[in-house]
């Protein structure tokens, strides 16, 4: 049996919309954490390389911690460029009524999906079926688009 056998791709989907608005807030904290972190670096004092010392200091071990912490703050970024880049190509795909009905579902922050519902009836001017069906085959595009 194959792994891909198990895995609910449209739940996956769902979920990676659902997560989407997080991914941004994720990445404008991590820009400005960056930018905290050259700024610390700049008023560390240099190593100095030409003593032998024997214990690391405070200066050293806190230049080491803002380095280790500064690689993997943009590890953690280029992940989530990288994340995006592919979300943004598949979305920019959808035409605005698919863009419509998945953010009404999966970003507005209703607690209620019914809630959705409701504005989505009004907005296209349709029934709660024809909504449902709408949501189901722009589902199915974004995952196409974005999984293949």
């Amino acid at each position: 049996m194959i792994l891909s056998d198990y895995i609910n791709y449209d739940r996956a989907v769902e979920g990676i919309l659902k997560d989407q608005p997080n991914k941004k807030t994720a990445e404008t904290n991590l820009r400005m954490r960056l930018n905290e972190l050259e700024q610390e670096m700049s008023s560390v004092s240099a190593i100095d390389t030409e003593k032998e010392p024997v214990d690391g200091g405070e200066y050293n071990d806190k230049s080491l911690n803002l380095v280790i912490e500064k690689q993997e703050t943009i590890k953690k970024l280029n992940d989530i460029y990288r994340f995006n880049a592919a979300y943004n190509l598949a979305w920019n795909k959808l035409n605005e009524e698919e863009q419509l009905v998945l953010k009404e579902f999966y970003q507005s922050g209703y607690i209620r999906r019914q809630d959705a519902v409701d504005v989505l009836c009004e907005t296209l001017h349709c029934e709660v079926a024809s909504v449902y069906r709408r949501k189901t085959a722009a589902v199915k595009k974004f995952k196409k688009l974005l999984i293949g």
